[in-house]
């Protein structure tokens, strides 16, 4: 049996039908490649971010899990302000009815007021416009956002709302000053 010769600079055209199955194999490669990357992409979803005993004092999107609901917070800038928006849904059936959403501002008197919001858990938010509000926002049992406003114009309204020693701890002096210390829990030494 001869073997082919092969000229150097000669290419030998491919007959028109190898031609026709090679570029469909190389489409649908490429188009199940990119099917299959669409698809992960879908799946996957954004890590939690509101996380328990972390503070929040950047302005962007934030969200958490717990139990049965899904909370997002949304924080932008408003003048020198922070407007946010606290959505909770409950469940995963994305349903209207299954979702609540909250929006209001954290008025600041000057951008380098020391903001925050107190993750103690996902239900339960803490936030404080750095100088004279204090705000409590818990998922209720009913699954929907229930606001106190803990402080209003450096004036405390709410004394039966306990505040988290961490956020007591974070609180400008005169917001501090309109809550009870925290008793500090005795520690005993370890053997």
């Amino acid at each position: 049996m001869d073997s082919p010769v092969h000229t150097p600079g000669l290419v030998k055209k491919q007959p028109p039908m190898r031609t026709a199955l090679l570029f469909l194999t190389l489409s649908l490669a490429t188009v199940g490649c990119r099917k299959t990357a669409t698809h992960t992409a879908a799946v996957a979803t954004a890590p939690d971010t509101l996380i328990a005993g972390t503070f929040i004092t950047t302005l962007g999107e934030y969200r958490g899990h717990e139990g049965r609901f899904t909370r997002t917070i949304k924080l932008t800038p408003f003048g020198i302000s922070i407007a946010y928006s606290i959505i909770t849904v409950k469940g995963t059936s994305g349903d209207s009815s299954d979702r609540q959403e909250s929006c209001s501002a954290l008025a600041l008197e000057k951008p380098t007021d020391p903001w925050f919001i107190y993750v103690e858990s996902p239900a339960r938010l803490w936030l404080c416009d750095g100088h004279a509000n204090v705000y409590a926002c818990f998922i209720s049992a009913k699954g929907t956002n229930e606001h106190h406003q803990l402080v209003n114009s450096g004036h405390r309204t709410h004394k039966e709302i306990p505040l988290p020693d961490a956020a007591y701890h974070r609180l400008p002096d005169q917001l501090r000053r309109l809550f009870p210390v925290p008793v500090e829990k005795e520690t005993l030494p370890s053997f």
